[in-house]
């Protein structure tokens, strides 16, 4: 049972959808899907005096929380998973580099990245970084850019379909 007079809030499409099959209707931007986009929404303006709970993942962005107690919100902040390196994919990727068998790289987060540097050889992160990296949003465009990444697509969003956008974009202007 679901608390009466709760606003819920979702990032992007997957979680809202996710909630409106559980009978939740959960407001979320309709362009831009991040923390920044969030907080642009009318009703969250003015939040003095009203609690939040965010379900975030462990080390998430905090951007969210702050700004909200900025505001004049009480937040609290529940972390419901752990992004973990799978260090095993490292050979894999390896393997791709070093044969030349990818165009380009899709991260979907700042984190991710930061974790395909960490799984990467050291005598890759050249080959790695000249790839054609797609990333969501100027945010993570710019991580990208401070780790050295040489062509960066930003995409409008992490949503499936805009980073598959990009992708098309890329590759049709390629041939």
């Amino acid at each position: 049972m679901l608390p009466v007079g709760v606003r819920y809030y979702a990032v992007g499409k997957a979680t809202a959808a996710e909630l409106a099959e559980r009978g939740i209707c959960a407001e979320s931007p309709q362009t831009a899907f991040n923390s920044e986009a969030l907080l642009a929404l009318d009703s969250l303006r003015s939040v003095a005096g009203q609690r939040a709970l965010i379900f975030a993942g462990e080390g998430g962005r905090t951007l969210l929380a702050e700004e909200l107690q900025k505001r004049g919100a009480t937040v609290d902040r529940c972390e419901l998973y752990r992004r973990c390196i799978m260090k095993d994919s490292a050979g894999k990727i390896a393997r791709l580099l070093t044969d030349k068998k990818l165009d380009l790289v899709a991260a979907h987060s700042g984190e991710l990245v930061h974790n395909l540097l960490a799984v990467v050889p050291g005598e890759l992160h050249g080959a790695l970084c000249r790839l054609p990296v797609v990333v969501p949003g100027e945010r993570v465009a710019s991580i990208a850019r401070d780790l050295s990444f040489d062509r960066v697509l930003t995409a409008p969003s992490a949503a499936p379909e805009d980073m598959v956008s990009t992708i098309l974009e890329w590759y049709s202007n390629k041939i």
